[in-house]
């Protein structure tokens, strides 16, 4: 993993100290937000872009998520200043690049200490999914009318369920959504930062 990070650490070396904060604050923003590796990346352009950076947008894209994981494995456990310095000592960081990413730590250690526990333990977990179909016939004068209405019942790990309808074109909408949601999983920047976690 230090081998994965000390990498993408590499182009903050040059970077003057105003850019490397503000990739710092798009780590936080990062964690704070949803974890959502084309939102880090749109930021990451933005800052490229405004400070007229001669490094590609991907490879610091790359940076702010090894910074997010720096700060979020410092913060779950609860780093103060001397014990984040010394997480990045396995990095050759320059003395100005440790600098700015333990201010950035420190001004924002109790909201990433907030944050990260609550996406990763907070929410139901689903369990299950349970479905029938059921049919409406009515009949009128000549024609019939077949109406389709899905009930789903969702368990989830804590014993409770939630249970709602829906009809096709609903299933259709929700079975694109899914598939958006695994199509990210498959995303470069998330599959990096998956290797972080392993």
């Amino acid at each position: 993993m230090s081998a994965l990070v000390s990498m993408d650490l590499l182009p903050l070396t040059d970077l003057p100290p105003q850019a490397l904060a503000a990739l710092c604050a798009a780590a936080v923003a990062y964690i704070s937000a949803s974890f959502s590796s084309a939102a880090a990346s749109a930021s990451v352009k933005e800052i490229v872009s405004a400070q007229s950076l001669q490094v590609s947008a991907s490879s610091l894209t790359s940076s702010v998520l090894a910074i997010a994981k720096l700060f979020s494995e410092s913060a779950k456990r609860n780093h103060d200043e001397q014990l984040f310095r010394r997480s990045l000592s396995p990095y050759a960081l320059p003395g100005t690049v440790r600098d700015t990413m333990a201010k950035c730590y420190l001004e924002n250690r109790v909201s990433i200490f907030e944050t990260v526990p609550a996406k990763s333990s907070s929410t139901r977990q689903y369990s299950n999914l349970d479905f029938r179909l059921d049919v409406e016939i009515g009949r009128r004068a000549v024609s019939q009318t077949a109406a389709l209405e899905y009930k789903l019942r969702l368990d989830m790990t804590d014993d409770s369920t939630v249970e709602f309808t829906a009809e096709a074109a609903q299933l259709r909408k929700m079975k694109a959504e899914v598939e958006a949601a695994l199509r990210e999983e498959k995303d470069t920047h998330s599959q990096r930062f998956q290797r972080y976690c392993n």
